[in-house]
């Protein structure tokens, strides 16, 4: 790999102020992690607690730009807490 993965993620992170700086926050306080050769991570999740696992091979692959994009979605999970809506979901099931 050319770069190296932390300085992408940095970088998605400061493109993230320009889409949504209001979220910008949420971004940078996520925690990173990234995850090497896992057949069920082939691209990123986060988990209910905001941690963020990726995989750095697919990262490479997206702009800045699109990686912003992706952290941003990540977040509106973890905002809207969808982890709880879904352990709901399978409860009341």
């Amino acid at each position: 790999m050319t770069t190296d993965y932390r300085d992408l993620v940095t970088r998605m992170r400061l493109a993230t102020h320009r889409f949504r700086p209001y979220m910008a926050r949420f971004v940078y306080a996520m925690p990173m992690h990234p995850v090497l050769n896992h057949p069920e991570l082939p691209t990123l999740g986060v988990d209910r607690h905001g941690r963020c696992y990726f995989n750095p091979e697919f990262l490479h692959q997206a702009t800045p730009e699109q990686g912003a994009y992706l952290l941003l979605h990540l977040c509106y999970h973890v905002v809207l807490r969808h982890c709880h809506v879904m352990q709901q979901l399978i409860v009341s099931a």
